[in-house]
This record gives structure tokens, C-alpha cells and sequence, in this order.
């Protein structure tokens, strides 16, 4: 909820200031349109004394506290307020859910320190309750201008941090598919806007970021589905994931880390296998460094960001991209964990965890997607809008009718072997046709030297090994109609892509199709032959005995890696990657 009024309140200490302000806010509210149409939905008592021993906001804020933005004149401030039991501060962390104008993170946001009990040039005087200092630095959010580099733009609600950060449960229940896709696109955007350091440009809807909630976690699960039947998406995502779960991190206070380590101990019965080597040391690193003296030194002004007073150690394979950046010590197949690299750690378990769960839906996500249409269409449609830029950097033209047979040994092998066959029997089945003009499609041939290349082939006779029949001069029309669909003109207009490896590895099961991954699905001696039209006897040797089946991105990557005699590691997601890789 926004309230608006040119004052600004700074929460209380005691509760008898407690009672000040519920009369202060009575005023601010009381000619208040908004407010004011809430009385009967949620049935406000008259103004009477008894209101001020109790919570005002059309809310349960007896027990879980409360939240109000006020618009100054020339600021903006969010302010939260605390209630006291027993004379113990108990601040509670569930506030209201809503829309709040131009503030782009889930929640607050963090003040400049020297706001408490202070002026700022140009903005109205801030107004404290028996508070100063430290102790009260966290109740004052302000929203900072988009040039202020003074304070950060990556700031987050103080909500309970728990075992749900890892997402070890889905949510359960029934949803509109329009708010699933809605959390889902709003959290890509969001993501992808924090991984480009501009999350103040986000205009979606902040209700679907807030931590741990169903929304939250209704995004995630959805995302994780869908990036299970993708390599690309996946590598996509799990990097914006990850960052978003590190932010998530950076602004936890002490406290909350505290509740964060018992929170998982105390939750640890939800993990399916707590013997597992992910989440066993999970519960290890809290265990340590819920130890009182631990975590008094970690959360001390003394403790540094290179301090390696403390230590405990885990697995090396668990933390594998802190070992590869050399960001850990190693000892006796263990990784040494100082006080000083547990946010690291625990990043780099997020990802390791994220990672194996992904692997083990993948045997089952591609058939759920496939029997489920509304997921199919939501796959498609994340596919269009996150890759829709990354595939059409090569100018039109670039490959043409008259030089294909040259830029041929830039291709894949899969699309090479396409050419190759293509060339020979003068015929292709529907969908290695369909892929094939598609990787040419985006590789740059222009639709007129699409429509010649393929009308030159299919006018010749076809080959008896051929199996498909069909000739251009009968099914003109035909062909013609298909090539103009591939380009989006014609049909649905729909702008088709690339396949990614991951589809051209599926598709290859058909006895009449003569396409698919080489690494993956041709025998032996095909793919040696098909190899060793591009590198040497040794050279095919060597790459045929670290061959795998399994993962037939390696070997590919390994193919390339050769033909252009360099030592860095590069990632095949699609065929298309592939060609841009060696055309530049």
C-alpha cells in the first residue's frame, strides 16, 4: 500500500511512542481517498481511543508488523516499523505485497547512514522516535536516484532467509497459467537486467519477486522444468540464477544469516537425501559457523574480507568453480573454507545443487513438456525472448548458392554431413530438410538463393538410396510455400530458429532419417569417415578414443578446437554457435 503526505515518520522504540505515532498516521490518513475506501472491506473501527492500542493498517499487524511509503516532496522514503513484546525487540519480516512506483528491487532499499537523525540538502527533515545510531540503520529505507553511486541499486526486503533460498520444495496448489508465465517472464527480465547492472530499469511486477514466496518459487520450478530440456536455456539461466541468489546474499544482515544457518538445520528433514554429498555439506557449513563463537567473529568489525582465522573444509568436486578460479586451498581431496569465503561457498552450492537437480528431471521434463501444451507454448515463447537477439548477427548473404561449397567446412558436422548427402543423392527427408534450411536460413542465405539452391538440387533425379521421391517440377508450389514459411513468410508468419544440439540429438531415432548428432548417433566408421575429411588420420585416432556418446557437445567442441588449433574451452549449444564461432 502507498500512502502519500509530505512528512516523513522514522519508526519507535518504546511503546508509548508506539502511541504517538498510530495519532500522527490518523491524521496523515484521515483525508486519505485511497484508505478511506478501505473502511468497510476491512472493517476499521472509528476513530476511538482503542484504535491506538491497536495496528491501523487494513492488515493482522498485531502479530506480524506492518510497512508504509511516504512521498515527500522531493524524496521518497519507505519506512517499516517495529513492535516490542515483553520489552525483547521482535522485528517481524512479512510485510504487505504491492506495486511501488519505481522502485525496482523486491522490497526496500538501503539508507545512506548519515540519514539517521540527519538532513539532506533539498529533502525534508527526517524525523526519529527515541532511536539513533547503528542499532536502527536497518528500519530507514531510501530509494537512491538513478546517478547516486553513494548507495547500491541491488537491495532486498528483509523477509525470513531459510532452507527455501536452495528450493528443495516446489510449491503445491492451483494457479492461472497467465500468472505462471507473468512470474515467469517478469523473473527473466529482472534477471537479466541484474546481470546487465541496470535492475532500476525493471517495470514488471515486484509481488512476483519477493522472496520465498509461491510466486517466487513458482517462477523458479518453472524455469528449472524448462531449462532441463535445454542446454542453451540452461546455461542461460543457472548463470542469472545464481546471481540473483548471490545478491539475494550480499544484503543479508547478521541475524538473518544466523536464522538462515538454523533455519536449515532445522529444515533439513525436507531433504530427500540428507546423505547426499550436496546436502550433507550444506549441513556441515552451518553447522560450523552457527557455532556461537564462529559466527561472533564472522559478523565482528574485525573481520576482513581476506581473514582466514577460522576454517572448515568440504569436498573438493562440490565446489568445483571455486577450485578452477583457485579461490580455495586444497588438501588431501578436501577444500579448505575460511571465514572469510562462506557467501562464496555458499553461491557455489546454490549452483552445484541447482545443477544436479536439473539433471535428474531431464529423463522425464521433455515428455511432461510435450503431453503439456501450455508449457510448450510458454518453452517457445521464453526461447523466442531470450535468444531472439543472439542469432541474427550474420549479415544477410554471407552464405549463397555460389559460395556454399566453400563455407561448408565452416559448418558443423551435422550440417556438413547434410551438405555432403544433399550434394549426393540430390534429396533430403522433411526434417533434416527442415533443419537445414533453417541453419542456412540464419547462417545469412537470403530467401532467393534459398529458393534456386534447393530448386537446383531437387530438379536433378534422385539417387535410388534417397528416400524421398518428390521433384521440384511437380511440387513447386509445394517447396516454394515451405522455404517462404521458414523465412516467416507465409502460414503463421512465424520466425523459426535454429535447432539447438539438444533437438538435433533427439531427433535422430528414426530409421529414415539420415540427420542427428554424428557424435551421438552415426557408427563408427560413418563418423570416421566423416572426420577425416577434415582433419588428420592422427587427429581423427585421437578424437575418436576420447569419444562420448553422453555428451556429444565435448566432442564437438574438441572437433572445433582442432580445426582451429586453440587451447581455450568453448561450450557447442547449437549448430548456428558453432558456425558463428568459426567465422569469427
Amino acid at each position: 500500500l502507498t500512502f502519500h503526505a509530505e512528512c516523513v515518520l522514522i519508526g519507535f522504540k518504546l511503546i508509548k511512542d508506539y502511541n504517538e505515532i498510530c495519532n500522527t498516521l490518523l491524521m496523515i490518513l484521515e483525508n486519505n481517498r485511497y484508505f478511506s475506501n478501505l473502511h468497510g472491506k476491512y472493517g476499521r473501527k472509528k476513530h476511538t481511543a482503542s484504535v491506538k492500542k491497536k495496528v491501523i493498517f487494513p492488515v493482522k499487524c498485531a502479530r506480524i508488523g506492518f510497512k508504509l511509503k511516504i512521498t515527500a516532496p522531493t524524496a521518497e522514503y519507505a519506512i517499516h516499523f517495529q513492535r516490542f513484546s515483553n520489552s525483547k525487540s521482535i522485528f517481524y519480516d512479512r510485510f504487505l505485497t504491492g506495486k511501488w512506483r519505481s522502485i525496482p528491487h523486491l522490497g526496500f532499499q538501503i539508507v545512506h547512514h548519515s540519514l539517521i537523525g540527519q538532513n539532506r540538502p533539498g529533502q525534508p527533515p527526517v524525523r526519529t522516535y527515541g532511536c539513533g545510531g547503528d542499532q536502527f540503520n536497518h528500519f530507514l529505507r531510501t530509494e537512491p536516484e538513478p546517478g547516486d553511486a553513494s548507495a547500491s541499486h541491488t537491495l532486498f526486503s528483509n523477509v525470513h532467509f531459510s532452507l527455501k533460498m536452495f528450493y528443495i520444495k516446489p510449491p503445491t496448489g492451483k494457479i492461472s497459467f497467465h500468472i505462471i508465465e507473468k512470474c515467469v517472464l517478469d523473473r527473466l527480465e529482472y534477471m537479466q537486467l541484474l546481470y546487465e547492472s541496470k535492475p532500476h530499469e525493471f517495470n514488471g511486477d515486484l509481488e512476483y519477486l519477493l522472496e520465498n514466496s509461491v510466486y517466487d518459487k513458482i517462477g523458479h520450478f518453472i524455469l528449472r522444468l524448462l531449462a532441463s530440456i535445454s542446454q542453451e536455456l540452461f546455461n542461460y539461466w543457472i548463470v542469472r540464477e545464481t546471481l540473483l541468489f548471490q545478491t539475494r546474499l550480499n544484503y543479508i544482515l547478521p541475524r538473518q544469516l544466523y536464522r538462515l544457518f538454523k533455519s536449515i538445520l532445522h529444515q533439513s528433514e525436507e531433504l530427500k537425501d540428507k546423505k547426499g554429498l550436496i546436502n550433507k555439506t550444506l549441513i556441515d557449513i552451518c553447522s560450523f559457523f552457527s557455532k556461537p563463537l564462529v559466527f561472533k567473529h564472522i559478523v565482528s568489525k574485525n573481520h576482513t574480507k581476506n581473514c582466514n582465522f577460522l576454517k572448515t573444509k568440504v569436498r573438493y568436486e562440490i565446489v568445483p568453480d571455486l577450485i578452477k578460479k583457485r579461490e580455495l586451498d586444497l588438501n588431501a581431496g578436501y577444500a579448505i573454507v575460511y571465514c572469510s569465503k562462506l557467501k562464496e561457498v555458499l553461491k557455489s552450492l546454490f549452483y552445484t545443487h541447482i545443477s544436479k537437480e536439473v539433471i535428474c528431471m531431464k529423463s522425464k521434463a521433455q515428455h511432461t513438456i510435450n503431453q503439456d501444451i501450455r508449457l510448450d507454448y510458454l518453452y517457445y515463447k521464453i526461447r523466442s525472448k531470450v535468444f531472439r537477439g543472439n542469432q541474427t548477427s550474420i549479415k544477410q548473404g554471407y552464405i549463397t548458392k555460389e559460395n556454399i561449397d566453400i563455407e561448408v567446412k565452416n559448418f558443423p558436422l551435422c550440417m556438413q554431413h547434410l551438405h555432403i548427402r544433399l550434394r549426393r543423392v540430390h534429396r533430403l527427408s522433411h526434417y533434416a530438410r527442415f533443419y537445414y534450411s533453417l541453419f542456412l536460413k540464419d547462417g545469412g542465405m537470403q530467401l532467393e538463393d534459398a529458393i534456386n539452391y534447393w530448386k537446383e538440387e531437387y530438379s536433378k533425379p534422385h539417387s535410388c538410396s534417397s528416400h524421398c521421391s518428390h521433384n521440384w517440377e511437380a511440387n513447386e508450389r509445394k517447396f516454394m510455400y515451405s522455404i517462404r514459411h521458414f523465412y516467416g513468410l507465409e502460414g503463421s508468419r512465424k520466425n523459426y530458429k535454429s535447432p539447438a544440439c539438444e533437438l538435433m540429438c533427439m531427433s535422430s531415432s528414426s530409421p529414415m532419417y539420415e540427420g542427428g548428432c554424428p557424435f551421438k548417433s552415426f557408427d563408427i566408421n560413418t563418423l570416421k569417415h566423416l572426420l577425416s575429411l577434415s582433419l588428420s588420420n592422427d587427429h581423427v585416432t585421437n578424437l575418436l578414443k576420447t569419444l562420448s556418446p553422453q555428451i556429444p557437445q565435448t566432442s564437438c567442441a574438441k572437433f572445433f578446437k582442432i580445426l582451429n588449433q586453440d587451447s581455450n574451452d568453448i561450450v557447442i549449444n547449437s549448430p548456428l554457435q558453432y558456425y558463428l564461432a568459426m567465422i569469427n
